[in-house]
């Protein structure tokens, strides 16, 4: 009995021992890894840390995570189905300061700078596809609340007013359009002040309608030349 049972540790023994490897040079192979004579630790298989998983280099090298192959971060709180990926910059002077990046079950994906609770939201990306710069909720594809400084902007639209130009257009006369204004304080087919602090205004659709109310004027101004020169070719 005591000899089997002998035979049992030393067979629970050997089985463990040939999951690790530790080579001559240091090296150590977990589950069978194949040494490719390169790393100092190879796993073979999926690996579970509780804990704190830190990767630094104290030789001036860069560590490198992922290689050709895509790099997958799974952070997940799986109390409550949310995860956080925390990059941060530490001084022992000063507070953490860093860039925070998590994604909730939204599925949203912020960018924060800031220290402890003085957190600053700086772009977040919602599941949506819509992209936010100085606020949290975006409510378009790109929404900034501040000033955009840029060298051009350019606008794809259709439907530019080159109509006003052909001979079967209806040119709004001075009267009817002064009888408009007095009526509604704006111009006919331009929103009204109210309309633009409330849902703001499409650029390239107002710019449309300023180049009609512009082509239009032409049209006035052209027709009264014309009167004008009859006038005088009469006295």
């Amino acid at each position: 009995m005591k000899k089997a049972f002998i035979a049992g540790l030393i067979l629970v023994f050997t089985s463990h021992i040939q999951a690790q490897t530790f080579t001559t040079t240091g090296r150590t192979m977990i589950n069978n890894a194949v040494d490719d004579g390169s790393n100092a630790l190879q796993v073979n298989g999926t690996s579970i840390m509780n804990g704190y998983l830190r990767i630094r280099s104290t030789n001036g090298q860069n560590p490198i995570i992922g290689g050709r192959n895509p790099l997958y971060l799974d952070a997940r709180n799986y109390t409550n189905n949310s995860s956080n990926i925390v990059f941060t910059k530490t001084d022992s002077s000063i507070a953490e300061i860093g860039t925070d990046v998590f994604a909730n079950g939204g599925k949203d994906l912020y960018m924060i700078a800031g220290s402890g609770n003085a957190n600053i939201f700086m772009m977040p990306f919602s599941g949506n596809g819509n992209v936010g710069i100085g606020t949290t909720t975006p409510q378009s594809k790109l929404a900034v609340a501040g000033t955009i400084t840029a060298q051009r902007v350019k606008v794809t639209s259709t439907g530019w007013p080159d109509f006003v130009f052909h001979r079967d257009y209806k040119l709004p006369s001075l009267q009817e359009t002064a009888a408009y204004i007095n009526s509604h304080q704006h111009l006919p087919g331009i929103p009204s002040a109210e309309e633009v602090e409330k849902d703001g205004q499409d650029v390239g659709e107002m710019n449309k309608l300023l180049l009609q109310k512009i082509e239009e004027l032409t049209l006035h101004l052209i027709k009264l030349e014309e009167e004008v020169n009859t006038l005088k070719a009469g006295k």
